[in-house]
């Protein structure tokens, strides 16, 4: 199986573009359990975050050299 990239330019990255991010990726993919690896950036963890229900994100530690 070889994955896809999906993507997306923004002038700034907040709770509301990754939120559109999120629901871009969702719809391109309905049928799929999407699993997103995060940085700590603020953007990626907003308790505001609406979080479709076929994508899950994992968060990457705060200090992780590999």
């Amino acid at each position: 199986m070889q994955g896809e990239l999906d993507w997306r330019l923004c002038r700034e990255m907040n709770t509301v573009t990754m939120g559109e991010f999120l629901q871009q990726v969702s719809q391109a993919h309905p049928t799929d359990l999407i699993v997103m690896v995060l940085d700590g950036a603020s953007s990626h963890k907003a308790k505001e975050l609406n979080i479709p229900a076929n994508i899950r994100l994992l968060a990457l530690p705060p200090y992780a050299p590999n």
